[in-house]
């Protein structure tokens, strides 16, 4: 016998498959409009996470899980759950498409940069905090965020873990799950925060495939 659902929505991956066609397929196609269509559709799935099985929500000590939730035939958006440990985060890296990406347990911290015509990478800005139900965009060409709960990033960022405890995320792609990141860079010259696993060391950009684990 299921248990009543707690959440008064009721929320399922179906519903929000069913907001993200109806929102990015009848979006301008202007990546930043197509973002905040996106995360509307995106929003209320963030305010109960009990829709995501529990065998989803489990972290990999080993680096950030990232799993395939739905993809569209076509390769329109993909949506994916990303889960953190404590410490864990991505490189810096890229993008081929729009994206946006909601917590839905626990927070993550985003860092921002820009590459100089020597690919050499500056931070621009504070890191930036999203905790659950917070939204940030990324964008090949960025545009204006459309009030996002967090700002637009532009397209080049590094994205981990911000809490002691395991957190989630729900991310969604215009493009296909595989094939989602365009560029991954090293670190900067710039102190990491504490927590991040990556040095501080300057190196060119390196192009590479998605891989499960960066």
């Amino acid at each position: 016998m299921n248990a009543p659902c707690p959440s008064v929505t009721c929320l399922t991956l179906d519903d929000l498959v069913a907001r993200l066609r109806a929102s990015v397929r009848s979006s301008e196609r202007r990546s930043d409009k197509i973002c905040r269509d996106a995360a509307a559709s995106l929003a209320p799935s963030l305010q109960d996470p009990t829709w995501l099985p529990a065998a989803l929500m489990i972290a990999d000590p080993r680096g950030y899980r990232r799993e395939l939730l739905h993809e569209e035939d076509d390769g329109a958006f993909s949506i994916g759950c990303f889960v953190w440990a404590p410490g864990q985060a991505t490189p810096i890296h890229d993008h081929r498409c729009w994206g946006v990406a909601g917590v839905l347990v626990g927070a993550l911290r985003e860092e921002s940069f820009v590459s100089d015509l020597r690919g050499v990478l500056e931070k621009t800005g504070p890191d930036a905090i999203l905790r659950a139900g917070d939204i940030g965009a990324v964008e090949p060409a960025p545009g204006d965020a459309g009030g996002l709960a967090a700002t637009a990033l532009g397209d080049i960022h590094r994205v981990g873990a911000a809490t002691d405890g395991v957190s989630v995320s729900i991310h969604v792609y215009g493009t296909r799950f595989a094939e989602v990141c365009g560029t991954r860079y090293a670190a900067p010259v710039v102190a990491s925060p504490p927590g991040w696993r990556y040095g501080a060391r300057r190196m060119s950009a390196v192009a590479e495939r998605w891989r499960p684990y960066f």
